[in-house]
Order: structure tokens, then sequence, then C-alpha cells
């Protein structure tokens, strides 16, 4: 017998050379269909693993012959294969040199009656990839790449059974979604394409959901053929999108995903066309308008637990009342010392003329710490909220004349600064150069205090 192909020998062979995925097999569930299947992995005598697959129900001999016209690269892509039609069991020896008549559009096949199938298709050979015998990476992508993952058939009770060692594992569809929280629209409308009506898109949008785009039978397309134009051009805002698309134009049996780039393109071209239709319906605006709402209560939620949090937070004073609440990070510093400079609490000469942290130095002073010595000019100041962040960051010191932060911990730094006197001035040890350091939190006129209040 001749099994007859699609397509040659020559392009079999070159795409389990290019595009194999071992996984690729199972690819075999979006040809005919929708049904359950089931998968046995066994050993022969010789050692050679075997993969046996069947269906429920049973594939007829008209979708046999349609799973063997090389649609399915992989299936040819190891020892042998053994198949079972009209009654009988069929035998394709896959040896190399099967694979020299580049150009013929057949493999023979022979009858064997030496060789049994558990199932109607049966690949000697088969290398065992170790993400089939982990549950959850194998329906992980049964889900990215059949129809298992599909909106339409999601809760459907069909499943794929996989016995291997004597243990039997069920992979089922993906389970119906629990109401959610939050809102959610749910639609879907026809799928045209150059002006013909080609299938259903679904879509389903919801706050902070996943992005993705995957064809019913087929699977997630492949994310670097989706553009980040493409998202863009939905006008989603921060709401997370699923589209799912019905059509029996597209397919693909490889990892590679769709060779046909040209209609894939013009796909994705209908679905960015059903975006205006979409934003019409009242469905869709009281959607909007719910998001929104829930935008708003969550920043709402957001403004009052700041407020507690500011009004549980220890406080800084002075002589002349509250000043604000202790930093807590480098913005909160920056903020603080601009208000004591305000407040003429700074202990020796200094006024920042521009704060601009991405310019790498943070910001330029006039400064003159000794009281009888001169002044430094547009001189780089460095701010940190702990003296140990500016060793770390590892900035220039021969950059830097000035260091302010709030505190400065001495068991961190003690190898790397030296105490004064004064109790808010340290020096930063350098090779060169001593850089001087303002520590805010050392400051005598400051008090730090409890607030009581709730």
């Amino acid at each position: 017998m001749e099994l007859r192909l699609a397509t040659t020998r020559g392009k079999l062979r070159e795409a389990n050379d290019d595009f194999l995925d071992i996984l690729d097999v199972f690819r075999i569930i979006n040809l005919p269909s929708p049904r359950s299947w089931q998968a046995t992995i066994a050993f022969d005598v010789s050692g050679d693993n075997l993969l046996h697959i069947g269906a429920s129900p049973a594939l007829t001999d008209a979708d046999i012959q349609q799973l063997l016209d090389g649609r399915v690269p992989s299936l040819f892509a190891f020892k042998g294969l053994v198949f079972r039609i009209g009654g009988k069991v069929l035998k394709v020896a896959l040896e190399p040199e099967t694979w020299d008549a580049e150009r013929e559009t057949f493999l023979p096949a022979y009858e064997d009656f030496g060789e049994s199938v558990n199932g109607q298709l049966k690949i000697i050979g088969y290398a065992l990839p170790p993400s089939l015998c982990v549950y959850d990476t194998f329906l992980e992508w049964l889900h990215s790449n059949t129809w298992f993952g599909s909106q339409k058939f999601r809760g459907k009770n069909y499943a794929l059974e996989l016995t291997y060692m004597s243990i039997r594992t069920t992979f089922q569809t993906r389970k119906r979604s629990l109401s959610p929280s939050v809102p959610v629209f749910e639609q879907s409308v026809p799928l045209n394409v150059n002006d013909t009506f080609s299938g259903h898109l679904y879509i389903k949008l919801q706050p902070d959901g996943p992005r993705t785009i995957r064809h019913l039978k087929f699977g997630i397309f492949d994310p670097e053929a989706i553009r980040s134009q493409f998202w863009r051009r939905l006008k989603l805002r921060d709401n997370g999108v699923e589209l799912e698309i019905d059509e029996p134009h597209l397919s693909w049996f490889t990892s590679i995903g769709s060779l046909d780039f040209h209609y894939q393109k013009e796909l994705l071209a209908s679905v960015l066309a059903q975006r205006a239709e979409i934003a019409q319906m009242p469905k869709y605006v009281d959607f909007q308008n719910a998001i929104n709402l829930l935008e708003n209560q969550v920043a709402a939620q957001k403004l009052l637990e700041r407020q507690q949090r500011l009004q549980r937070s220890p406080k800084i004073v002075c002589k002349a009342g509250e000043i604000m609440a202790v930093p807590s990070c480098e913005n909160e510093l920056v903020a603080l010392y601009m208000k004591l400079e305000t407040l003429g609490m700074i202990p020796f000469a200094c006024k920042v003329l521009e704060y601009t942290s991405r310019a790498g130095i943070d910001a330029l002073a006039n400064h003159r710490i000794a009281p009888a010595g001169a002044f430094s000019l547009y001189a780089p100041v460095e701010f940190e909220y702990s003296l140990e962040n500016y060793f770390d960051h590892e900035h220039p010191m021969d950059q830097t004349t000035l260091i302010i932060c709030w505190e400065a911990n001495e068991d961190v730094c003690s190898d790397r600064c030296r105490s004064t006197p004064d109790r808010w001035l340290y020096f930063a040890i350098g090779a060169n150069v001593d850089i001087p350091v303002l520590v805010l939190s050392k400051i005598p006129e400051l008090e730090i205090t409890l607030d009581n209040h709730n």
C-alpha cells in the first residue's frame, strides 16, 4: 500500500529537522473533530519506546488517512509508524534510505501481522520528553497548543488519558472560571477577512488579566508574531484581554506555529477592525463604566491607607512645630532637606540650586562647611537615604563635594567614614579626598515623636 501524502518526503524531513518538538505528535488532537484521547507509553523487547494512541469515539478510516497525509510531520520523525485501517495493521518503516527519494509524495506501507496496536496508531522509537511526565507542564502544553485550552470547550467532558509505567493520568479541558469579583466583558462577534465571513472572534476583557491571542484549535499564537503595536491599537488601557479566533483556514502542527504569515496578518487586521464595533456596544460601555468606578474605589482606598499610614508614622518636629513624617526613601529625604533649608535649619551655609537625579549626580549647590572657609559654587551634591547606599552605588568620589543622608550606620561604614565633634557631620573617606556628610537625623534642633492617634 502507498500512504499518499499532501506534501513530499523532502518537505516532511525538512520540517522535522528544523522545527521538531517531541510533543508535536499530540497535535493530532487538533485535526479530527473534538473527542477524548488515550495515549500509552510502553517498551518493546529491543528497548524502543512505543507510543500507542487511540480516540473515543474511534477515528474513522478517513480520519486516519487525513492524519497520515503529512500535515502532522512529527508522526514521521521516529523509527517507525504503525496504524490500523480497514481492519488491517499496516507499518511504515521510516529507515534513513526512505528519505532519499525527496520528491516522492507517498510512503510505502505494508501489512505486518506481528505488530499490535493498543488503539489506532503506534509510534516506534518515540523519544520520551521529560515534560510529558510532569503533570502541570504537560497540561499547560495541551492548553496552549490544542483546543483543550479553548474558551469554547472550557468545562466540556473531554480528556486525554496518559498511561505510563502502569500509572494513568487524566488531562482535561480548561475548567470554567469562577464568577470574578471584578468587572468582566465577554462577547463573541463575527470575523470578516477581506469583507468575507471567516468565523468568529471571542473576546474577554478584565482588569489585570493576561494578554493572549489564540486560535480555537491550534492554540496560542507565537508572541513574536504579535507585535506590541497590535495591543496598542486595541486601546485596552491596563485591561487584560483574551482573544480566541474560531476559523477554519489557519492550521499548524509544529512548534513554529502557522507558516501562512500573509493570511495571519489579514486575520489580525480583521480583529482590530472589530474594535470600533465592540466599543459601541452598550454592554462594553457598561463594562468601561464599571472599570472606571473600580479604579476610583481602588484609588480612594489607597489614599485612605496612605493617610492612615501617615497618621501612624513618627514625625519630625522642631520649635516651629511639625515638619513632616520621618523619611523612608530618598525622595522623602530630599523633601525634608528642602523644608529644613527653607526654615534655616541646615547647620552650615548651603543652598541647593538644582535637583535632577536622572542627570547622574543628584544636585548642584553652593555650600560652605567651615564658617571661615570658601564657598564651593555649583558644587555636585549627592542625596542618599543612608550613607552606606552611597558606597554601594559606587559613585565617583572625585565628582562629589557633599553627601546628604538621613542616617549613617557607623557599624557598616566604620572603615569608610569618620565622625566629628558635630554629631551631624561625618566625612566619607576616599583615596584622594574626604567628602563631608550631612546626617539630617542628627541635627540637634530636630526631634522625632510618635503620634499615638489611630
